[in-house]
């Protein structure tokens, strides 16, 4: 991140025990940058892993000269949108029937912060 920088993507990954237990990918283009995934390994889910990758990659953005982070999420995706709520992420907008869904499509809710 940073003026003048190329667009960089990152990865962060979390280990517990040697094994990999989540991830978070994102990138930054000038004072932009953007959460592209994140995942958790489904039985260590609600021990606040999500919660550390994506403060861990909010203080790299910071750290590199991002002042904004943004990130769409699937509508239906209640934990993940409790998650980027407590952690000061604002609705910005939603993309109607984005997403593949089993009864469709379904909307991407895009959000965002300042760093």
């Amino acid at each position: 991140c940073g003026a003048g920088a190329k667009t960089t993507e990152s990865a962060l990954v979390l280990k517990e025990g040697g094994s990999v237990c989540g991830f978070i990918i994102f990138s930054c283009v000038l004072e932009q940058a953007c959460i592209h995934n994140i995942a958790g390994e489904p039985a260590l889910q609600r021990r606040g892993l999500g919660r550390s990758l994506v403060v861990a990659a909010l203080t790299a953005m910071q750290q590199g000269g991002a002042t904004c982070c943004q990130l769409e999420v699937r509508a239906s995706n209640q934990a993940a949108r409790g998650l980027y709520t407590a952690l000061r992420f604002q609705l910005d907008g939603v993309r109607k029937n984005y997403y593949p869904a089993a009864g469709g499509r379904e909307d991407a809710l895009l959000m965002s912060r300042q760093l």
